[in-house]
């Protein structure tokens, strides 16, 4: 998984996923939801 997400150059998932041993918090997933959505908006056409 790490692996597929450096692959893509996604730091800020990879971030996420080496992170979540600590607990998710509900900002957490508001970040990742904002940096998700910035993401698709930048990738898609």
């Amino acid at each position: 998984m790490e692996e597929k997400l450096e692959e893509n150059n996604v730091s800020y998932l990879s971030r996420y996923y080496t992170d979540q041993g600590h607990g998710f918090t509900e900002q957490t997933y508001r970040d990742l939801i904002f940096e998700v959505e910035g993401f698709i908006h930048d990738n898609l056409p």
